[in-house]
């Protein structure tokens, strides 16, 4: 399944956020497996650390399952994270980047991955709180800006979503109000035993069509354009 988007020499750079629990790991996880199965070089750099109620990191999940054979870097030093972000994506390739729960602090490690960011994915559950949740990333980006810094562009998922449920669409259609790019595909809740809650360490298969395969293809073409 050989993609035919092409990917700038230097590649580009993915940074998924959220907060903890929002599936932004198991999302990269499969976008890392799409990627590499239509013959992206891909690389992943992990700067999450789970808390209690989360299933792990993205390094974690590699060491116990290839993700589509990228290589998954743990990084935890805000201060170096720019640097090693750009050393680890790979030539013609894309380096996905996953964060721990949203904190919109300056010196922090969003910032640091946002700044070097061809494309920031917010992963949000249908509900009134993660609404503000999309206005405080929004007005992280907007206080890069007023720091001289240029932002990535914003896509939002919706995730953990109910096909029956007026919910995903309603806060889809609030937030496009709002201005925010909101992706089509959404992630539904599935936990079944080979559903997306279920898939954690596990060897992963992104069959063309589902979700995670759309999501992943619209994703690095969105990030193509914003390099």
């Amino acid at each position: 399944m050989t993609s035919q988007l092409v990917l700038p020499e230097s590649g580009v750079r993915i940074a998924f956020v959220g907060k903890g629990g929002s599936t932004k790991t198991t999302t990269l996880a499969h976008c890392l497996k799409r990627w590499a199965d239509q013959g992206h070089p891909t690389a992943g750099l992990d700067t999450d650390e789970p808390g209690e109620d989360e299933d792990g990191s993205l390094a974690t999940w590699a060491e116990l399952s290839p993700i589509g054979g990228a290589t998954v870097m743990p990084h935890r030093d805000p201060m170096s994270l720019p640097n090693m972000a750009v050393a680890c994506t790979p030539a013609h390739g894309v380096l996905g980047i996953d964060t721990d729960a949203w904190k919109a602090r300056i010196g922090g490690a969003h910032m640091a991955a946002l700044a070097v960011s061809h494309l920031a994915v917010l992963m949000i559950q249908p509900t009134g709180m993660e609404l503000q949740r999309a206005a405080s990333v929004r007005s992280g980006l907007q206080t890069m800006t007023s720091m001289g810094m240029t932002p990535p562009p914003l896509l939002v998922i919706l995730t953990r979503t109910n096909a029956s449920a007026a919910s995903p669409k309603e806060t889809a259609t609030t937030l496009r109000d709002a201005g925010y790019n909101v992706l089509d595909v959404m992630i539904p809740n599935s936990d079944a035993r080979h559903g997306y809650g279920q898939a954690f360490g596990k060897p992963l298969d992104v069959p063309e069509g589902e979700p995670m395969a759309l999501a992943a293809d619209l994703v690095l073409a969105e990030a193509v354009r914003g390099s």
